[in-house]
């Protein structure tokens, strides 16, 4: 990495981090459910007078679930947040979340509003009807007994069982055009909530940043930060040309002498020993027609070099000093190369 991509990576360091400073808020926590700006828990003090939304908290329910308490309606529990979306994910305690929006709810005197809205028609059906279309007419569970279930749906013209009989229509909160439809009876409720940015708390209102570079040096020069990132990044380029300046001279000396440096640690080069010396310290034996080595080295029946067995008439070879045998083309190439006996090592460069 050169000394320009060691100073642009340490410029993007530093900028990631303002820039994630910028939009830093308290953290609260419920067990493990982490609850960030604008929603905090009610023993917690608002930070630098920024508007909070208070939740309670359940501690022992799946390892930390928060309530929202909306006016008019009751309590609900949260599954899930969606701070880049700004919505938020809400189940019925109890399970029977239709029966609540039935009940003339109302989000006034709340943070929250409706993403979108949908009609919904309830009807109630005799138990015994045998005609119900699955798809179409799926009985609300908790809002039915042993003789009638409910059901209801946003289709203008279902396909109704016999003997239904609509018990009204209501305007539902729908995260999307037909939530409710089909297996959708047992979905959440999700709701948004108006992002008013806390200027203490997030510096900068994202909707009016206008995308002007310039503007973001400015503010990066405004910064407490920007003094130390100056003085870091020019001790880390004081660093880098140390560095390459240093690897540099290294390099140079190792140019200066390769030659010299290779020579005194290459190590000794060895040779074997002459044709003359191989007939002073070998003695030439035939093999007899037995296949018996008659050379003193009887035992053998096989080259300990080729591996191949010895043949009638084979010609082989003697070591003097050991007595093993070899056929004598292997052992006179491999004593050209070396000086020891290739079954025992025994030196033979001392023979005159």
């Amino acid at each position: 990495m050169g000394i320009l991509d060691k100073l642009f990576f340490s410029l993007s360091i530093l900028s990631v981090v303002h820039a994630h400073n910028k939009y830093v808020c308290p953290t609260s926590f419920c067990g493990d459910f982490s609850l960030e700006y604008p929603f905090k828990l009610p023993d917690e003090s608002p930070q630098n007078n920024c508007t909070y939304t208070n939740l309670s908290c359940n501690a022992t329910l799946n390892y930390g679930t928060p309530i929202v308490n909306l006016p008019h309606v009751g309590d609900f529990y949260v599954r899930y947040i969606n701070y880049l979306d700004t919505y938020i994910d809400l189940y019925d305690p109890e399970g029977c979340l239709m029966k609540r929006l039935m009940n003339n709810w109302n989000l006034s005197s709340s943070p929250f509003k409706v993403i979108n809205q949908e009609n919904y028609t309830f009807y109630t059906c005799p138990s015994s009807s045998n005609n119900i279309t699955p798809f179409d007419f799926v009985p609300i569970g908790c809002l039915s007994n042993a003789t009638h279930f409910t059901a209801a749906t946003s289709l203008p013209t279902p396909d109704l069982p016999k003997k239904c009989e609509i018990i009204g229509t209501w305007q539902l909160p729908v995260f999307r055009l037909g939530q409710f439809d089909f297996d959708g009876r047992r979905d959440d409720l999700y709701l948004t909530w108006n992002h008013n940015v806390c200027q203490s708390c997030e510096d900068t209102d994202p909707q009016q940043d206008t995308g002007d570079p310039t503007s973001f040096w400015g503010a990066y020069g405004a910064s407490p930060i920007f003094m130390p990132s100056v003085i870091v990044i020019g001790i880390v380029f004081t660093v880098c040309v140390l560095f390459t300046f240093k690897r540099r001279g290294r390099s140079d000396e190792i140019d200066i002498q390769p030659e010299t440096a290779t020579a005194s640690t290459a190590p000794p080069h060895q040779e074997g020993i002459d044709d003359t010396k191989i007939n002073t310290c070998t003695e030439l034996i035939v093999i007899n027609e037995s296949k018996t080595n008659s050379g003193p080295d009887s035992s053998s029946h096989m080259c300990p070099i080729c591996l191949e067995g010895y043949n009638s008439q084979d010609i082989v070879r003697s070591i003097a000093k050991c007595e093993h045998c070899f056929h004598a083309d292997c052992i006179e190439l491999w004593l050209r190369k070396n000086i020891t006996c290739p079954v025992c090592r025994t030196t033979l460069s001392d023979v005159e």
